[in-house]
């Protein structure tokens, strides 16, 4: 087929003037050296905090067939191990200190999780209390951080855990699953064994990390050599995971006695600036591939999502409006752009319906559609070889990327400053394509900003507080309450369509483009 070439005119828009010829810039989407394969498997991926309660007693069945239509693929959550409300409740010892295991609680999530189209990322944590080594330390949701008392015990109950696993699902089913060691056990508050920021580790510490891995890794890959194992899943130690690779790959394992331990991925996680995760990302990816063993094994960003601050009015702004969808099309346009700073995966950290950085909140039993649902909603269908924009540069407020297929075009464009409190400025935008493969197409325009796709501005022009809503207002709300997209047949001359624009600060526009005939 004839190669897409895109050339995207942007000029600035200012107050009370025309803008000028040139003040244009050319910006050009042409194939040129080898791209990067992009599909939601990339960023549709999901976790939160805790695993039984959240995902049985808070969210509710229909918010998950909401949450299924997102075509998510992979799921993380902690607690699976903890005793309480909050976890798995897996573990247990008679009054002869004989183990008493319950996965039934495992078993409901994870049919759940099934349900909704996504494989878990199974997170093992915290320690149940019967195996806790000495005084029991809990963190906020109650689960212990101690290593285990008894390394037998330990093992044997990730053995049965896993093969209860792979009796009930299967093993073509569970080999597709991830089975982490732990969450952040580079942080005192979820290990006891962690630290703070330029405090020493503590060699205890990591000894019995180390073990704790080494037999969980021997115990589920007894059950089946082809289950993926790994960790650590580290918060921000960058020298926690430098000893931890040295360990996998170098040392002696506790468990057999051999040099190494299995691993199959290895996992980290990043909040911040989109320049900050990038830098981050790169630097452990250069810290990975230092060990020949561990240069081909799977990365997984498995938390990931804006700064998080205790300034609640930023936190709010930056989880429930325009800011994150387009974050997140800034996140991917940065991994496309450089190779160097990709995981196999990345995760947003945040609950399905209330609470921190949800997809949904909840007024009065009506359900509502946050702009970061519509964001992976509208990126959900997007696949194949991707390609940066070119003519402005990645970091600079407007850009994007496109892909191209048979018959088929995306062009996402974005407009963003991540500084919350100074969007963008608008811009204005031409976009002329060049050479099609058709001369009609169905074009399909996304638009989330901050009057579209954006339950946020539905409410400030009704110009109420929510607790004043009436119920015809919140009927009415709903009805509002979806992603803003624009259908139609455009013709192309002589293989040639010019498309213009308007893009709000912190905005992102997705174009795409189906050929209907010659």
């Amino acid at each position: 087929m004839k190669k897409f070439i895109l050339i995207l005119f942007i000029f600035s828009m200012f107050t009370g003037c025309v803008p000028k010829i040139n003040n244009e810039v050319l910006l050009l989407a042409e194939k040129e050296g080898k791209g990067f394969y992009i599909s939601s498997s990339l960023w549709g991926n999901i976790g939160y905090d805790p695993f039984y309660l959240t995902t049985i007693k808070e969210t509710p069945p229909d918010v998950w067939s909401e949450i299924k239509k997102l075509n998510f693929s992979y799921i993380r959550c902690h607690n699976l191990l903890s005793d309480g409300e909050w976890g798995g409740n897996v573990y247990s010892e008679d009054e002869n200190k004989n183990p008493v295991y319950d996965f039934s609680r495992v078993d409901e999530v994870i049919d759940r999780f099934l349900d909704a189209g996504l494989k878990p990322i199974l997170e093992m944590d915290f320690m149940p209390d019967a195996l806790a080594y000495g005084e029991i330390v809990r963190n906020y949701s109650g689960g212990a951080i101690n290593w285990p008392n008894d390394y037998d015990k330990w093992w044997n109950l990730i053995y049965t855990l896993t093969n209860h696993l792979v009796e009930r699902y299967g093993i073509d089913e569970v080999k597709n699953w991830y089975f982490e060691i732990w969450n952040e056990p580079d942080l005192d508050k979820y290990y006891i064994g962690g630290g703070t920021r330029n405090k020493e580790l503590s060699k205890e510490g990591l000894m019995n990390f180390f073990k704790m891995y080494d037999y969980f890794a021997d115990a589920v890959k007894s059950v089946n050599n082809e289950l993926k194992v790994g960790g650590p899943g580290i918060a921000g130690r960058e020298d926690f995971l430098k000893r931890f690779l040295e360990h996998v790959a170098r040392e002696r394992n506790y468990k057999t006695g051999e040099i190494g331990s299995p691993i199959d991925f290895i996992s980290w996680h990043t909040y911040g600036n989109i320049d900050g995760i990038l830098k981050k990302n790169i630097r452990i990816n250069e810290m990975i591939d230092e060990y020949p063993k561990l240069k081909d094994k799977e990365r997984l960003e498995d938390e990931w999502g804006p700064s998080i601050t205790r300034e609640r009015e930023r936190e709010m702004y930056t989880s429930s409006s325009e800011y994150f969808p387009v974050f997140l099309v800034k996140m991917i346009d940065g991994l496309i752009y450089n190779e160097d700073a990709r995981p196999t995966l990345f995760l947003k950290w945040g609950r399905p319906i209330n609470g921190w950085r949800p997809f949904f909140i909840e007024i009065r039993g009506y359900k509502f559609k946050l702009p970061i649902y519509f964001g992976y909603e509208v990126l959900k269908n997007i696949e194949g070889e991707a390609f940066s924009l070119k003519g402005t540069d990645f970091g600079d407020e407007l850009h994007g990327f496109f892909v191209s297929n048979e018959n088929e075009l995306w062009v996402v464009v974005y407009n963003f400053n991540e500084e919350w409190r100074e969007k963008a400025s608008n811009k204005e935008a031409k976009l002329f394509l060049k050479d099609l493969p058709s001369d009609k197409f169905k074009l399909t325009e996304y638009l989330i900003d901050d009057s579209h796709s954006n339950i946020r501005y539905v409410l400030s022009e009704m110009g109420k507080k929510v607790k004043d809503l009436t119920e015809e207002e919140l009927k009415m709300l709903k009805k509002k309450n979806v992603c803003f997209k624009i259908e139609r047949e455009v013709s192309a001359v002589n293989k040639e369509l010019t498309l213009s624009f308007e893009m709000n600060g912190d905005s992102m526009r997705v174009f795409h483009l189906v050929g209907i005939g010659e």
